[in-house]
C-alpha cells in the first residue's frame, strides 16, 4: 500500500490548532451559591423604595471623650427607616418617647433633635456622631440592612447554598446576618450584628415593607 505524503501547509494548520486548544484558558464558572448570590444582588437592586421598623442596641464600648464620669454610651431605641432612592427619612425613638430623626435629601443629611435643635452635614455618618457620640457608617447600613455589601469598598463574604449572605466584611467593619424572613418572595435579613471594636450595633427588624 502506497502511503500518502501529507501536506505541509496541513501540518501547520493542525499544529496551530492544537496548541490553541491545549494554551487556551480554563474559564472557572461560578459555584452555586455565588450564582445565587449575583442573581440576588440584582433583584435587590432593583428595589428602590422600602422601609423598615425594628429595634436597635448600640454601644460603642468605651467613654465618650467629656461624658460625665466616663460612662461608655449605648443606645436603646426603635427605628424607622424609610428609603426611596438616595433620599430616606430614620426616625429612631428611644425607651421615653424621644425621637431624633435623619432625613437625607439632595445630597445632604439633616438631624433633627429631641430638643428642637437642628443639625446638618454632607454625611450621615459624620452628622450621627456629631449628634450621638455613635460612630455607625450609615452610608453603608442602608444596603448591609438588605444583604447587600456597599458598593464603595471591596468585600469579604461567606454565603449559604442559597446565595444569601452568611456575614460581608468591608472597610474594617463586620456584618453578620443571624436569621432572615420572606417578604414578597425574598429574603431579607431580620436580624444582624454589625461590629467594629469597640462599636457594636444589633439590629431586628420586625416589619419589613417593599
Amino acid at each position: 500500500m502506497k502511503n500518502m505524503a501529507v501536506p505541509p501547509a496541513l501540518i501547520l494548520v493542525l499544529t496551530l490548532v492544537l496548541t490553541a486548544c491545549v494554551q487556551a484558558p480554563v474559564r472557572s464558572m461560578p459555584t452555586g451559591a455565588e450564582s445565587a448570590w449575583q442573581a440576588r444582588q440584582a433583584t435587590l437592586a432593583a428595589v428602590s423604595a422600602w422601609a423598615l421598623a425594628g429595634r436597635i442596641a448600640a454601644h460603642n464600648g468605651a467613654a465618650m471623650e467629656g461624658a460625665i464620669g466616663g460612662a461608655a454610651i449605648s443606645v436603646n431605641a426603635i427605628l424607622h427607616w424609610a428609603q426611596q432612592a438616595d433620599d430616606y427619612s430614620i426616625d429612631v425613638i428611644a425607651p421615653f418617647g424621644q425621637a431624633m430623626r435623619l432625613e437625607g435629601r439632595d445630597g445632604g443629611v439633616v438631624a433633627r433633635l429631641p430638643d428642637g435643635r437642628q443639625i446638618s452635614a454632607a454625611n450621615p455618618d459624620v452628622l450621627l456622631y456629631e449628634s450621638t457620640g455613635l460612630r455607625l457608617p450609615m452610608s453603608s447600613l442602608r444596603f448591609w440592612v438588605r444583604g447587600m455589601p456597599a458598593p464603595t469598598s471591596v468585600v469579604h463574604k461567606a454565603l449559604d447554598d442559597a446565595g444569601r449572605p452568611l456575614w460581608l466584611e468591608q472597610s474594617g467593619w463586620r456584618v453578620e446576618f443571624l436569621r432572615y424572613t420572606q417578604v414578597n418572595g425574598l429574603d431579607l435579613p431580620d436580624k444582624l450584628v454589625i461590629t467594629q471594636p469597640p462599636m457594636h450595633l444589633r439590629l431586628v427588624v420586625d416589619r419589613w415593607d417593599l
